[in-house]
């Protein structure tokens, strides 16, 4: 069987409309624990990623989203899994929004603490530097990178712990590999233009990531639902989880 279609690792809760879970870059589907339990009436699909968790890894398979959505569907059709609704974190966000442009049977996503725009010339230059230093020094890195998603740090020790220790589980070159693959990724703007009334978007106000204003201003103009969470960076189940849950359970129904 080609590896781009090998079924991912999964985990499922609850039972009613499906909805998938994808986690962010150098996580796992643990990240979603504290949500999940809040949806017992969905069923609930909580995916770890190429590389990530304990699904496999593959450096020969080409380092592109579009790869680890063909990934999610396969695992999806393994699982009988229809008509879907999505939410994906940051890198499960760019996952999704290949699979909103590739997969008729995703019915909504929710970029959660994400968007659609490709990297910038300078973001491309660091996810070169990153992918290369990873290989090396890939503690380092983490212990840099993981603090840096959250609005206030000082306030989440243990949190960052578990992060960090999470990713210090990953293979190094599967974290190279994602790299490299966001790197690749193209723009979703006109398709989450196009799909608008398919499409949510939870926002942390204080994101150190991606830029509220400029993501508000996009979503706000072309009627895609936004909505921010206040006091929040990144990390919207760890840093305003009562207030994650509440905007999952107004979109998901």
């Amino acid at each position: 069987m080609n590896n781009s279609s090998t079924t991912l690792h999964y985990r499922i809760s609850g039972n009613g409309d499906p909805v998938v879970f994808l986690h962010g870059f150098m996580e796992d589907s643990s990240m979603w624990d504290k949500i999940i339990p809040h949806f017992p009436h969905k069923t609930c699909i909580l995916i770890d990623l190429h590389g990530h968790g304990e699904s496999f890894f593959d450096p020969k398979i080409p380092r592109e989203i579009s790869i680890m959505a063909q990934q999610v569907r396969s695992t999806l059709d393994h699982l009988s899994i229809s008509n879907y609704q999505l939410v994906g974190h940051s890198l499960g966000g760019y996952v999704g929004c290949e699979l909103l442009k590739t997969d008729p049977l995703l019915e909504h996503l929710t970029l959660f603490h994400s968007h659609p725009w490709p990297d910038s010339p300078a973001k491309k230059t660091d996810r070169d530097r990153v992918s290369k230093l990873v290989l090396t020094k890939a503690v380092f890195f983490i212990r840099e990178a993981i603090p840096n998603l959250f609005a206030f740090p000082e306030e989440q020790s243990e949190a960052i712990k578990t992060y960090c220790a999470i990713a210090e589980q990953m293979n190094p070159e599967a974290i190279a590999w994602s790299t490299i693959a966001m790197r690749n990724r193209n723009s979703s703007e006109q398709l989450l233009i196009d799909r608008a009334e398919n499409v949510s978007i939870i926002q942390g106000q204080l994101d150190p990531l991606i830029p509220n204003l400029q993501l508000h201003t996009f979503a706000a103009k072309h009627n895609i639902g936004f909505y921010e969470i206040a006091r929040c960076g990144h990390m919207g189940q760890v840093e305003a989880p009562a207030d994650s849950i509440a905007l999952l359970s107004m979109i998901l129904g």
